[in-house]
């Protein structure tokens, strides 16, 4: 069941069919989930956040311009058109997250659902919770999205032992991501400044609330 939600769109999952009253996913897709289940859907803080958080806002994309670029005022001027443009906002809303920028927030109040509403929210209570800085991880990280689940089939599925299969996480996770440079670099402008993102996201409880009444049918899968 784990192995099988790998990968499944919003309509096909264990919440959107109706085997689970909950799961934790990015606040992100409270809006795209909602389109395929009956009921309301609502978003809840993880168990456990207190004095020490761990739960944190993740930029949805960073944009980067190359150092050695012959006119870099160029990409600039797009990244920050981007990020702290009234226009790129009200086309884009909350697509790829809540804006980072609190100007570029209130941009949209008003406009927003109230999935989106709560997307908003859960983001403004994360912060409250002073997370740590946003993190750029070494190159490769990204490849270990693959890895995991891979492995935890073959732990659930294969005989794989718990001592065998953590050793082979830890091979192949070294193995792809880049150790030239062990420390994390931090996002954001060397005065330590956050980073302007486009849009961020925070881990967060989806769970069913009450049943609403709808004028369409659920989406479906193709």
């Amino acid at each position: 069941m784990i192995t099988e939600q790998e990968g499944a769109a919003p309509e096909e999952t264990l919440l959107a069919t109706g085997q689970v009253a909950m799961t934790i996913d990015w606040s992100s897709v409270i809006s795209p989930f909602s389109q395929s289940v009956v009921e309301d859907l609502e978003l809840w803080p993880l168990p456990g956040e207190s004095s020490t958080p761990g739960v944190w806002q993740q930029s949805s994309q960073f944009y980067s311009i190359a150092a050695d670029a012959a006119a870099p005022e160029t990409p600039a001027q797009l990244v920050g058109f981007r990020a702290n443009s009234e226009q790129a906002v009200e086309i884009l809303g909350l697509e790829r997250g809540v804006p980072d920028s609190p100007a570029m927030r209130e941009t949209l109040e008003g406009s927003r659902d109230e999935n989106q509403q709560a997307e908003a929210d859960h983001v403004e209570a994360v912060a409250e919770h002073d997370p740590a800085p946003r993190w750029i991880g070494p190159a490769g990280p990204t490849a270990i999205e693959d890895i995991t689940p891979r492995i935890i089939d073959q732990l659930l599925h294969h005989g794989a032992s718990p001592e065998d299969a953590a050793e082979q996480w830890l091979t192949e996770a070294r193995a792809v991501v880049s150790w030239r440079d062990r420390r994390p670099r931090r996002a954001g402008p060397p005065d330590g400044r956050p980073p302007a993102a486009p849009g961020i996201r925070c881990p967060g409880g989806l769970r069913r609330a009450r049943r609403r009444t709808r004028t369409s049918p659920p989406a479906t899968g193709h």
